[in-house]
């Protein structure tokens, strides 16, 4: 199903991608847009895809929600947050060798990803997950060493390119250490804010950008819809009209801005889009579930 929404949205990327390229007539031709084939209509589409953990952490403080409900959106954001950046990553190299079209980061002259170093990469990474597993579980009840586990870690992983490797070692290197954590990813969205505004020097495109908000936060309600099918109602809108975007969003359309010109000026709009549409629709949502409880008191 979250596959299915990022397809749904990688759609209307496709298209508003294709409109906004007569706009951008003063990049060079190796950074055009080639047709409806081009893996970057994909990538831009998924990186917008995802419901953000930390603007989800205010959601989960909303005493109307369920704790069950609160538990799925917890767990939905924890797992959607890391699959959206691997696929971004991966799955542009994967989607460029099997339409025959290689992304801006794959050598000059090589017409399809090289799946041999693409594998050799993948062990690597299941051999760095492998180890931090190791040594997770000689370390696990010393919050210093786990500490130092996670820095080397990410030290390796950032030296060697190792993403799908930090990424699964952090679904069981949990220090705890969250409230650090919580501080460091609030300075890390105020820097990204700033980058992605001084890339938006050239302008934005509103009309596009409020295309692909509308439609990824409308994937989000039947994706919601169909995944919570089996909740209560109030459960069921909750999750619906959970989609929020932010650091994620911002840091991925700033990492695709450096291969694939005007990806920021679609997506920055379409994040402010994607929060205005979901504080609208969840005030009425509390609004009508407030009126209700009323209702029912003064039967």
């Amino acid at each position: 199903l979250q596959l299915s929404a990022r397809k749904l949205t990688s759609f209307t990327a496709s298209g508003t991608i294709r409109s906004s390229r007569h706009q951008n007539e003063q990049t060079s031709a190796d950074n055009c847009y080639t047709g409806p084939k081009d893996s970057r209509y994909v990538v831009i589409g998924i990186a917008v895809a995802q419901i953000d953990p930390l603007s989800i952490a205010t959601i989960l403080n909303n005493p109307k929600m369920s704790t069950r409900a609160k538990t799925i959106l917890a767990a939905w954001a924890s797992f959607d947050d890391p699959v959206t950046a691997l696929l971004t990553v991966y799955g542009t190299i994967a989607l460029g060798g099997l339409v025959g079209l290689a992304p801006d980061f794959v050598p000059e002259g090589q017409t399809s990803v090289n799946w041999t170093e693409y594998f050799i990469d993948l062990f690597w990474n299941i051999n760095l997950t492998l180890s931090a597993l190791g040594t997770w579980y000689l370390v696990r009840r010393s919050t210093t060493w786990l500490c130092v586990t996670v820095c080397g870690v990410v030290a390796i992983a950032v030296d060697r390119f190792l993403m799908l490797g930090v990424a699964t070692s952090g679904l069981f290197l949990r220090p705890p250490i969250g409230g650090f954590i919580i501080s460091i990813v609030k300075i890390a969205l105020i820097v990204a804010a700033t980058m992605l505004g001084m890339m938006l020097v050239g302008g934005i495109s509103i009309l596009h950008g409020v295309m692909l908000g509308v439609v990824t936060y409308c994937a989000q309600i039947l994706v919601g819809l169909l995944l919570a099918r089996k909740l209560p109602r109030l459960d069921r809108l909750h999750l619906a009209f959970a989609q929020q975007n932010g650091l994620t969003a911002i840091v991925l359309s700033l990492l695709l801005e450096v291969h694939y010109h005007g990806v920021v000026e679609i997506v920055a709009p379409a994040i402010v889009v994607v929060n205005v549409i979901h504080a609208m629709a969840n005030a009425l949502l509390d609004r009508h579930t407030v009126e209700a409880h009323l209702r029912v008191e003064n039967l």
